[in-house]
């Protein structure tokens, strides 16, 4: 069975390789991007906010369950708005946020990986 597949899209390289590593771990298929611009694929230097926004309006794209995640609290709304299926608050630890990404895979209709033995 193929792993499910995750973009990860983020302006903090650490960030990057600890989560992809640790997602990578629990079973999922990473690629990383160090920015919307780049998760959305050629776009000038847009934030999450605006890739998700993109993202929606695309109709290629449009229906990608979008998760975020940020250390702003007034991004809730924002990320909502811009169309995202979720939003995680920063700072998380490892565990949570394999959890949350789990569930996040449930809840749109993809298959989680298969628990680890």
């Amino acid at each position: 069975m193929a792993r499910p597949r995750i973009l990860l899209a983020d302006d903090d390289p650490r960030v990057l390789q600890v989560v992809s590593r640790y997602l990578d771990l629990e079973g999922y298929e990473m690629a990383t991007v160090a920015d919307g611009e780049a998760a959305v694929i050629m776009m000038p230097g847009i934030d999450g906010i605006e890739a998700c926004r993109r993202i929606r309006a695309n109709a290629s794209t449009a229906a990608t369950p979008v998760l975020m995640f940020s250390a702003l609290s007034e991004e809730a709304e924002a990320a909502k708005a811009a169309g995202a299926d979720g939003l995680l608050p920063k700072p998380f630890n490892l565990p949570t946020l394999a959890e949350a990404v789990k569930t996040f895979f449930a809840e749109h209709g993809a298959s989680a990986p298969a628990e680890p033995a």
